[in-house]
């Protein structure tokens, strides 16, 4: 049994995330799944964001996040935008 613990109170914020490729192909599979479960592991260590749960899916990727305060959803949004130039040949 795997017991999680979650902070409390008004410097914690908790964010359900959902990215998902573009058309919906289902191109998240063998090496490019790991690269990007790889690359979410440190953008997210960079910025100081907990990844509390994570799935990776063949067309998406679901993330359930802690974040702090500081850190606005719009900075993480431009993690879409850095993935896609890392991943393109």
């Amino acid at each position: 049994m795997v017991l999680c613990s979650y902070s409390m109170g008004r410097h914690c914020v908790y964010y359900h995330l959902v990215w998902s490729t573009k058309y919906s192909h289902k191109v998240l599979q063998g090496d490019i799944k790991l690269r990007v479960r790889d690359i979410c592991r440190q953008v997210c260590e960079q910025s100081g964001v907990e990844i509390i749960r994570g799935v990776l899916s063949s067309d998406h990727v679901h993330t359930f996040v802690s974040v702090p305060p500081k850190l606005a959803i719009s900075d993480l949004k431009r993690f879409d935008i850095n993935l896609r130039h890392i991943l393109q040949p």
